[in-house]
């Protein structure tokens, strides 16, 4: 088929039509076979769809009325483009002073904020003291000196010490229970007029509660003062804030962790503990004093309205998932105190575009990054040693990213599906790109692979559709299975005499690979390593060589003549298959290499000729799976 889905995202069901709209990315063969978007393989192509030219590397968008426009940026494969790496002219860094709803306060040059002398002035808001920036001046001097862009935030507690939680009741959702850990006391006013409560504890992972029946419903603002110390926490699957029930029925707590608006955090509270805004989907905004000293793991897990968040510069780690799933989340500082940023910490923030890694931190665990598909650009700092599993996985918006020159790994799906991810410059330093690591980068047009790196995983580059260049060291012993499987643009190769190995696949539906020579360092090519590399008109087979795989070069349609040598002994099945263009096979060994099955050497055109040594034509005639001496020509030579 000349198109082909590779990405699909369902966006609505079209009651009318009874068809999904979907969000796709398509490949087709030509810009001819662009397709319609109506009814394409069951589906409506939505607004924002991708389409690639696999022969060109050009890219079409979707737009409102149906129809496809081209790219002309320049991003897509075909026009070489801007991204990653340092191909790319460095914009102009620059300083943002963000505000904890995500409005710029401040914004300076390079040059302008190199000029201060003091950090600029604290805003004010009725109720809120501010206690400063989340970063030290000399550290942004710091940054902006490797042209480095930085976005600080403003920290903030309350200006009576009691935390704020501004609610909304609806009908049948008047009785919520709030839950805290305390070590101490704290003083609860609902906010409806009513008499205030009192809670007591001894412990900051033993919970207490109360409950509290409203008269109507409408939005309140709770407050808690708390005497001592307090954590808020959750459960898997839920915030204990605010709930229906003290129990773990997660679900159904959820109910009262979607009437949370508004937080402002008071002075007393010290740790947001595990889960502790897990859920609590309607919640916009929040302030965190400088006296929080721990945020744990999914703490603010689907919090699917925050758009925006500043950490405290008394963190030093943000915790596993700490902000998955914040899907609106478009701004969040981190300080200059971190040095470890968990697991899943930012998976499926969808709309974060830029954030700043600041040069403390020295570990970034997998996937971290995963599926925030507005991010465009990133700049790991130099105290980080490697890109972990996953990290940059689906970023699609990805156009730039600089790795330093002292990481030394890039692991598994590390750049899985960044489409838009055009170059990229791997350091030096890199010994080991994991399996997949730069799979469906569809942009991507030329990689040169540090002569550092010895071995190159399964899948590393495969589906990079406009990869056309790629330099392999001489360092490289082995080539993983599928490693350029479906780079259509890949023209040219060179395999060094270091390689020893290479797996099922590696270079499977190349479609524009013209040449390539084996080197004689190999003993085997394995199954599919060239099956579907339509354009392959040469290929020189070292006699070390031993056996040939199942469906090695099965429909290279360019072959004209292939020589087998004398060290082959066997040769699997649909090898040759469908090599329409093959006029003569050489067989160098006097004895003929077992072929596995008729399929082997199937589909090939009658008047290709097989061309065996002196003295062997009556053995080659009558070996097993061979073509039918019948209506093929054999040669001896």
């Amino acid at each position: 088929m000349a198109v082909r889905i590779k990405k699909k995202n369902m966006v609505s069901f079209d009651e009318v039509n009874k068809v999904w709209n979907i969000e796709a990315i398509v490949m087709c063969d030509s810009a001819d076979d662009l397709p319609d978007a109506d009814q394409f393989d069951g589906y409506h192509l939505a607004l924002g769809s991708l389409a690639i030219d696999a022969s060109t590397g050009d890219r079409y968008y979707m737009n409102s009325s149906g129809e496809w426009n081209k790219d002309e940026s320049g991003s897509g494969g075909g026009g070489g483009g801007g991204g990653g790496g340092g191909d790319t002219p460095t914009e102009t860094p620059t300083v943002k002073f963000i505000d904890y709803d995500g409005t710029v306060l401040h914004e300076y040059t390079k040059d302008e904020f190199n000029a201060l002398t003091e950090m600029p002035s604290n805003p004010s808001h009725e109720g809120l003291v501010a206690q400063g920036w989340n970063w030290g001046i000399e550290n942004v001097k710091t940054k902006i000196s490797n042209d480095e862009s930085v976005t600080i935030g403003q920290m903030y507690t309350t200006s009576d010490g009691k935390t704020r939680i501004y609610i909304e009741l609806t009908d049948g959702r008047l009785e919520p229970i709030l839950q805290l850990c305390i070590d101490g006391t704290a003083t609860i006013d609902w906010g409806d007029g009513s008499a205030q409560d009192t809670l007591s504890g001894s412990s900051l992972t033993a919970s207490v509660s109360k409950k509290h029946i409203y008269s109507d419903v409408g939005e309140y603002i709770i407050s808690i003062d708390v005497v001592g110390n307090a954590a808020i926490f959750g459960v898997t699957q839920a915030s204990k804030l605010l709930n229906k029930t003290t129990s773990s029925q997660a679900y159904t707590n959820n109910v009262y962790c979607n009437t949370i608006k508004h937080i402002n955090i008071g002075s007393n509270i010290s740790v947001l503990s595990n889960f502790a805004f897990q859920n609590c989907s309607l919640l916009t905004s929040i302030t965190i004093p400088d006296t929080v000293t721990s945020i744990d793991g999914n703490a603010f897990q689907n919090c699917y309205s925050l758009a925006n968040i500043t950490i405290p510069n008394t963190l030093t780690s943000i915790g596993s998932g700490t902000f998955s799933g914040c899907y609106s989340l478009t701004s969040v500082t981190i300080p200059d105190t971190v040095t470890s940023i968990g697991g899943i910490a930012f998976q499926n923030c969808y709309s974060l575009a830029n954030i700043t890694i600041p040069d403390s931190v020295t570990s970034i665990g997998n996937s971290v990054f995963q599926n925030c598909y507005s991010l465009i650009s990133l700049t790991i700092p130099d105290t980080v040693t490697s890109i972990d599993t996953s990290v940059f996985s689906s970023c699609c918006s990805l156009t730039s990213v600089t790795i330093p020159d002292t990481v030394t790994s890039i692991g598994t799906y590390a750049f899985y599906n960044c489409y838009s991810l055009a170059n990229i410059t791997i350091p030096d330093t890199v010994t080991s790109i994991g399996s997949s690591a730069f799979s469906g980068c569809y942009s991507l047009t030329n990689v040169t692979i540090p002569d550092t790196v010895t071995s190159i995983d399964g899948n590393a580059f495969s589906g990079c559709y406009s990869l056309s260049s790629i330099t392999i060291p001489d360092t490289v012993t082995s080539i993983g299975g599928s490693a350029f499987k479906n780079c259509y643009a890949l023209a040219n190769i060179t395999i060094p005499n270091t390689v020893t190995s290479i797996d099922s696949s590696a270079f499977q539906n190349c479609y524009s690979l013209a040449n390539i020579t084996i080197p004689n360092t190999v003993t085997s090519i394995t199954n599919s390593t060239f099956s579907g590399c339509y354009s392959l008109a040469n290929i020189t087979i070292p006699n070390t060589l031993t056996s040939i795989g199942s469906g090695a070069f099965s429909g290279c349609r360019s072959l004209t003549g292939i020589t087998i040598p004398n060290t082959v002994t066997s040769i699997g099945s649909s090898a040759f298959s469908s090599c329409h263009g093959l006029g003569c096979i050489k067989f160098k060994s006097s004895t003929p290499p077992t072929v596995e099955n008729s399929n082997a050497l199937s589909n090939l055109q009658t008047d290709c000729k097989i061309y065996v040594p002196s003295g062997s034509l009556s053995a080659y005639k009558s070996a097993t799976n061979y073509p039918n001496p019948n209506t093929y020509t054999y040669v001896e030579y």
